[in-house]
């Protein structure tokens, strides 16, 4: 399964306060699969941000459809992917990846690598709050836009190589990649009240005005592997996952 907003564009997950964020610092990674309808408006799709704060940072983010293209702003300043490579109603894959100096950066939008090495990206500091669906700052925006939706979000504490990327276009579970760095995993298959991070533990809570539904989810049947040596935790997590999934998944 995976969720889905309304058209008024006011349903998001966010985390509760004290919960804390996922990462604080480069580099970082992260990756998800979203549905974006022919016709939208601006919609957050994954946020790290402080609280108390009102700026626009660091956060992945669809904007309206005329510009084809998704966008990922960190401390303020963006890196766009190459327009007219969304497939429209249907789902797209997107990951980026950061490095500590946040000067080499890479995106993958269904398959399409672009790097980017112009300027410097540096997250925004008191990084205490993380969003899925929204801009998850002190007034929350950007809710799921009209009729978007969203699945398998994963983050790790690690700049992941073009090929781990790939792997994760591929249909390699995020449970399989790179493990010890694999700090935060929603599913987002079996609920709307909640967004359970099934590594981490920090699960969010729904949240805004609009309605959320569950929906068909992307195609994502993972092969099934052992996890015999596998970073016990993630192997719980996958055990967990593959219990409410619908079918084999690993």
């Amino acid at each position: 399964m995976a969720v889905q907003g309304n058209s008024s564009e006011n349903g998001y997950f966010i985390s509760p306060s004290g919960l804390g964020c996922p990462i604080t610092t480069s580099p970082f990674s992260f990756s998800a699969w979203v549905y974006l309808a022919s016709s939208h408006g601006d919609g957050g799709i994954l946020s790290f941000t402080d609280a108390s704060s009102g700026s626009f940072t660091n956060m992945m983010y669809v904007p309206q459809a005329s510009n084809n293209y998704i966008q990922m702003y960190v401390g303020g300043s963006g890196d766009n992917t190459d327009p007219n490579q969304i497939v429209y109603d249907d789902w797209n894959f997107y990951f980026y990846s950061i490095n500590s100096a946040g000067t080499s950066r890479l995106s993958i939008l269904n398959g399409n690598q672009k790097t980017y090495s112009t300027g410097t990206r540096t997250l925004s500091a008191n990084l205490d709050r993380w969003g899925i669906g929204v801009l998850a700052d002190s007034t929350p925006s950007y809710g799921f836009n009209q009729n978007m939706r969203i699945a398998d979000v994963a983050v790790w504490d690690a700049e992941l190589s073009a090929a781990e990327g790939d792997s994760l276009y591929n249909k390699v579970s995020p449970l399989l990649i790179r493990q010890e760095s694999l700090v935060a995993y929603a599913p987002l298959n079996d609920s709307v009240s909640t967004a359970r991070d099934i590594v981490g533990g920090r699960n969010l809570d729904s949240a805004g005005a609009g309605s959320m539904t569950l929906v068909d989810n992307p195609p994502l049947r993972y092969l099934r592997r052992s996890f015999s040596g596998f970073t016990p935790g993630v192997a719980a997590a996958a055990a967990s996952y593959n219990s409410i999934f619908h079918g084999s998944v690993f």
